[in-house]
């Protein structure tokens, strides 16, 4: 696989280690305030931002089953003009997970979109760590930082990732900007 899909995957599929952090809290204490329809459960902004906090945290432990086990099987991301689906992304992010000694993660939800049995999280993610660079074979500190928009639907009672839609990646590596095509 290439860097670029490597890496672009990485980006997209963390967001998925949300699913990890949702399953924790909004399946286990679900939210009596809000008036909703029966069998249905719309969390607030506040409540996916914390659910993203717990994922950002979660996704330092490199756990892709985990990770996966909240998409939809239908699941698919689109970064960089390049839509794929859920195998491809699991393979990529294992092999992410093997070119990084840490990974850190922030997301900042931007808005949310309730409409029924289907959310749509709007955030801005930032990423970084060290990397080895799959050209030189060197470690460095890289930066990632992108705007992103996760589908989330209802099924058998629970919140699943059933499509992301990454934009405006920029990262850096050293401290120099850097080319997902290729370094």
């Amino acid at each position: 696989m290439k860097f670029r899909t490597t890496l672009t995957l990485a980006l997209m599929v963390s967001t998925a280690a949300i699913a990890l952090a949702q399953g924790k809290t909004m399946q286990a204490k679900p939210m009596t305030k809000m008036k909703v329809a029966p069998g249905s459960m719309m969390p607030s902004k506040a409540e996916w931002q914390r659910n993203y906090d717990m994922a950002a945290k979660s996704f330092e432990k490199k756990d892709v089953d985990a990770v996966f086990k909240y998409m939809t099987p239908d699941f698919t991301m689109t970064m960089m003009g390049q839509t794929m689906k859920a195998g491809p992304a699991k393979a990529g992010l294992k092999q992410w997970f093997g070119m990084v000694k840490d990974h850190h993660m922030k997301f900042t939800i931007t808005g949310v979109k309730n409409n029924g049995n289907m959310v749509m999280v709007m955030d801005k993610v930032s990423s970084w760590g060290t990397m080895m660079d799959p050209k030189t074979k060197k470690w460095g500190k890289f930066t990632d930082t992108g705007m992103e928009t996760a589908t989330w639907v209802r099924v058998k009672g629970k919140w699943m990732m059933k499509k992301l839609v990454s934009t405006g990646e920029k990262m850096t590596f050293n401290g120099k900007p850097y080319n997902m095509m290729g370094g």
